[in-house]
């Protein structure tokens, strides 16, 4: 989030932890949780976890969406 700024009043994320849900052979869902401290901005309330949705193209996974459940 460095592009954001002032960067400082980000909140900071620790004990990220992702575990796939969901595998096919072009897709992949996972599910990371983690830790989200408050900030000085206004960025809604910490979250807890956020889906990743993945695809499978060319040979490579590329995000194809993410967001809550």
């Amino acid at each position: 989030m460095g592009w954001a700024q002032p960067s400082h009043a980000w909140p900071k994320f620790t004990a990220l932890d992702c575990r796939r849900i969901k595998l096919r052979s072009a897709n992949a869902d996972f599910r990371c949780t983690f830790n989200e401290s408050g900030s000085p901005a206004v960025v809604g309330n910490p979250d807890t976890f956020w889906d990743v949705y993945l695809r499978r193209t060319r040979g490579v996974w590329l995000i194809e969406g993410y967001g809550q459940g």
